[in-house]
């Protein structure tokens, strides 16, 4: 019901139309955040954690639009916003809320040389990429240059599929889901060698992540798989092969 006022006609164009649409979203996002939830209705949240090797940092992160009682305890009350698509690359540049978080030692990926040819001026390299903590996800990013083709699960890659690869990233990006490891064959110029940047993904915050931040409140539930960045603990490590 609150949210009736968003129907009234908004001007069409100029700095007047953004500062309209500006407040409708404003009051949008205030109604979801605060609206309609309840003990038999929990409100979605969520938390995750970061051991970002390549920047040698770690962090929190939520995509939720505003901190609540229970990720206000390690966001605080008016949080950073930055982008986290090196993270969740679908995201662009959407900013979420960041805060610096303590160093845990969460074991990082690991990445593994299984064969490395050289004929003509073709170098191909396979490569295994393994969670050293049984993560649900692997997610393995390469650039688009200098790569001619990937081989994944027994599939040859071309210029046109790895085109098509990208989880809206200028890279490629490839995931992998389960406990075991990720195998990846690339075929570059001979001589070349190949950033690959790895991250694994827990599913849920694990110890001694969850014990940072408490018990989530009985009144919330986590967010739904596939719809926001949902709670993890997440590593990342970057290698050149």
């Amino acid at each position: 019901v609150l949210a009736l006022p968003l129907l009234v006609r908004l001007p069409a164009t100029g700095w007047g139309a953004l500062a309209a649409a500006g407040a409708a979203l404003a009051l949008l996002a205030a109604c979801v955040v605060t609206q309609g939830f309840g003990p038999d209705r929990p409100r979605p949240n969520s938390l995750l954690y970061v051991r970002d090797e390549v920047k040698g940092e770690a962090l929190w992160f939520s995509a939720d639009p505003a901190p609540d009682a229970w990720t206000r305890t390690v966001l605080g009350d008016d949080p950073e916003r930055a982008p986290v698509a090196d993270y969740f690359p679908p995201r662009g540049d959407e900013p979420a809320m960041v805060a610096p978080a303590p160093g845990l030692g969460i074991e990082l990926p690991t990445l593994t040389v299984v064969a490395d040819r050289t004929r003509g001026d073709v170098r191909t390299v396979r490569f295994r990429a393994e969670s050293q903590r049984s993560a649900w996800r692997l997610q393995v990013r390469l650039p688009r240059e200098p790569l001619a083709a990937c081989t994944v699960g027994g599939t040859r890659l071309d210029r046109a599929a790895l085109a098509e690869q990208t989880g809206g990233a200028d890279d490629v990006v490839l995931h992998h889901y389960g406990a075991g490891a990720f195998e990846v064959g690339c075929e570059v110029p001979a001589g070349t060698r190949l950033p690959v940047d790895v991250a694994d993904y827990s599913l849920g915050l694990t110890p001694p992540v969850a014990e940072l931040v408490g018990p989530r409140p009985r009144n919330t539930v986590p967010v739904a798989f596939g719809f926001l960045p949902e709670d993890s603990v997440i590593a990342r490590t970057r290698e050149e092969i």
